[in-house]
């Protein structure tokens, strides 16, 4: 379940924020980091697994906090540059995995 943020919230609020970041001044860009990848996934081997996040060029198997039967990963990213049209993968520990571009 990569993604699930963008199928919670409208693809149209993103572009809606994209733009209003972008015509910030850059106090407010300083203040209010625009760069933070969010992803949700579900494992059908949870609680047991863990699942690691991969986004080449930016993260390495970060792994992923579960809460109950989800697993959550949140951080901020702004150090990895322009993450458009870049690839997050999740993988678990019980071999499977999934991927998703980013947004």
């Amino acid at each position: 379940m990569i993604g699930a943020l963008t199928q919670i919230i409208p693809n149209a609020w993103f572009d809606r924020l994209e733009v209003a970041y972008d015509r910030a001044s850059l106090a407010i860009k300083v203040a209010v980091p625009f760069a933070v990848i969010f992803v949700v996934a579900t494992s059908s081997a949870a609680p047991e697994a863990e699942l690691f996040v991969t986004v080449p060029g930016c993260l390495t198997e970060a792994p992923m906090l579960r809460i109950v039967n989800r697993y959550i990963f949140l951080r901020d990213v702004h150090t990895c540059g322009n993450l458009d049209d870049h690839t997050a993968t999740v993988t678990s520990s019980h071999g499977g995995s999934a991927s998703a571009p980013l947004r």
